[in-house]
């Protein structure tokens, strides 16, 4: 196994043991069946660079939605059924899976949000998500009776493939192609260029900290300020040539 599996596997070990252990100030919902907690050090992963989706790679992908015959939804056109879902989980940042538990009565269009429940959000929280015109626009499309905004009558994994034959389809390789996950996550990494408590609230994170180490590609937003960056006038009034001997 990588070091990466590795130190997942011990963190839900080490997770399901402090359960298990004594109740403390940190721990206050433990079920006391141990005395003591064992602890085994995982071990280092240095932190991969955080994956997002180009905006040339999802304009490619909108475009190429109309070719799509899944899935077929009584009174939805299959392309506009995928071209709101591209925009709502573009502007929203919400988890794949909450996105396929939206609901109509979620919506409040006059509010311009979706109200989303605890039961179908990770945190467990209510959370109240904002919509633009855009979004807006597109949910008006794919409006019917149906109970689910996002209805996928078959399984997860079918919509990875599928979604992925979407992206071969829009002339994009593989090694560019994304989830949903990724676009939640160029959300993040967009939101935190103009206002970090925006991403965090967006996502849902309860700390800053959650939101930078795995869904702000920080490299690019560093890159971008250090271009901003204002320089000495010497700095650049010569290209640098001024020593050169």
């Amino acid at each position: 196994m990588t070091a990466v599996t590795v130190a997942n596997y011990l963190g839900m070990i080490q997770r399901l043991l402090d359960k298990a252990g004594p109740v403390g100030p940190r721990n206050r919902s433990a079920a006391g069946l141990i005395p003591q907690v064992p602890y085994v050090k995982r071990p280092t992963v240095s932190p991969a660079m955080v994956k997002i989706a180009g905006s040339e790679e999802l304009s490619l992908v909108y475009k190429a939605a109309g070719r799509m015959i899944v899935p077929e939804v009584a009174g939805v056109a299959t392309g506009d059924w995928w071209r709101c879902l591209l925009v709502v989980a573009f502007n929203t940042g919400l988890r794949r899976r909450t996105l396929f538990e939206l609901r109509w009565e979620h919506l409040d269009a006059n509010r311009r949000m979706l109200l989303i429940p605890p039961e179908c959000l990770k945190s467990k929280r209510p959370l109240y998500a904002p919509l633009n015109q855009l979004c807006l626009d597109h949910l008006e499309r794919i409006k019917t009776d149906r109970e689910r905004i996002f209805d996928w009558p078959y399984h997860g994994r079918y919509f990875d493939r599928v979604f992925h034959r979407l992206q071969y389809d829009a002339g994009l390789p593989m090694a560019s192609h994304f989830g949903l996950q990724e676009i939640r996550k160029t959300t993040a990494t967009r939101l935190w260029q103009t206002a970090p408590q925006a991403a965090k609230l967006a996502l849902g994170h309860a700390t800053d900290n959650v939101t930078i180490r795995h869904y702000v590609q920080a490299e690019t937003i560093v890159a971008k300020a250090i271009d901003a960056l204002p320089q000495p006038e010497a700095f650049t009034s010569g290209n640098g040539k001024e020593g050169a001997a």
